[in-house]
């Protein structure tokens, strides 16, 4: 079984020592949301309420509201501190906060001779 997602609108947008997503959500409820990072990316998933019950049987002449699953993966544009991101939700605006990385983690690697 195939599933379809939807895909919510969402700005991304940096400060001085932050990057901010911002998503679009009305409708949603917070415990129904997943904010994770996976590998140098930002996963939101969930899913929106359905349509109140007095309406369930009603014959809708223009429906643009969405009422599925969704699920939007950004990878991040500049290095951030994924372990310090916090989330809020207000307003139907869900808005998760990184700070930015100030140093970029360096790896040396060895070089072996034979």
């Amino acid at each position: 079984m195939r599933r379809f997602f939807f895909c919510p609108p969402a700005g991304i947008y940096e400060t001085g020592g932050a990057l901010v997503f911002e998503m679009d959500l009305p409708g949603a409820v917070p415990g129904d949301i997943k904010v994770k990072v996976v590998e140098s990316s930002l996963v939101i998933e969930g899913s929106k309420s359905e349509l109140a019950d007095p309406l369930a049987n009603a014959r809708f002449i223009c429906m643009e509201r969405n009422f599925r699953r969704f699920r939007r993966v950004i990878q991040f544009p500049v290095p951030v501190e994924e372990e310090r991101g916090s989330a809020f939700y207000r307003d139907g605006v869900l808005a998760i906060k990184f700070p930015k990385r100030t140093m970029v983690k360096e790896i040396r690697i060895e070089i072996e001779t034979r």
